[in-house]
């Protein structure tokens, strides 16, 4: 894992995260995609499911315990930063266009 992570950066340190117009969340696929489709591409997309786990619910997160969720997080850091710009910047896109 770890000569994974050294080989396949997360985050790129010359394209910052608020450089991209749009920024979508897997947890909001669907309603980020309709978004998406209609201000920024001008035309309906389908939302797909691919590479889903059909034993899952919809809607409902994986159970980790509480330790093994902080280890995740503290060895994918920046990742985790990343994830946080990335909700912060769709909440302002719905706020600013008063889309929910």
């Amino acid at each position: 894992m770890h000569r994974a992570k050294k080989r396949l950066p997360s985050v790129s340190p010359w394209l910052p995260i608020v450089s991209f117009r749009f920024v979508g969340v897997s947890e909001h696929y669907e309603s980020d995609l309709d978004y998406f489709s209609k201000y920024v591409l001008g035309e309906k997309l389908q939302p797909m499911s691919v590479n889903t786990n059909p034993d899952k619910p919809t809607g409902q997160a994986y159970q980790i315990d509480s330790t093994l969720r902080r280890k995740i997080k503290r060895y994918h850091r920046k990742d985790m930063l990343l994830y946080g710009k990335a909700f912060e910047l769709r909440n302002a896109r719905l706020r600013y266009s008063g889309v929910s």
